[in-house]
């Protein structure tokens, strides 16, 4: 393989791995925003 290959390889997979990463981040901030929804409307509620 030429260097060139390799690095764009190498570059792809880092890209696919911030990807991963930053769906991953927004799953689990939209489950935590879900939840804190969900205790405000308990909230609410008591009063």
């Amino acid at each position: 393989m030429l260097p060139q290959a390799t690095e764009a390889i190498r570059e792809d997979g880092i890209k696919q791995a911030q990807e991963t990463k930053l769906r991953m981040l927004n799953s689990l901030l939209s489950q935590i925003n879900k939840r804190k929804l969900m205790h405000r409307k308990r909230l609410v509620h008591r009063y």
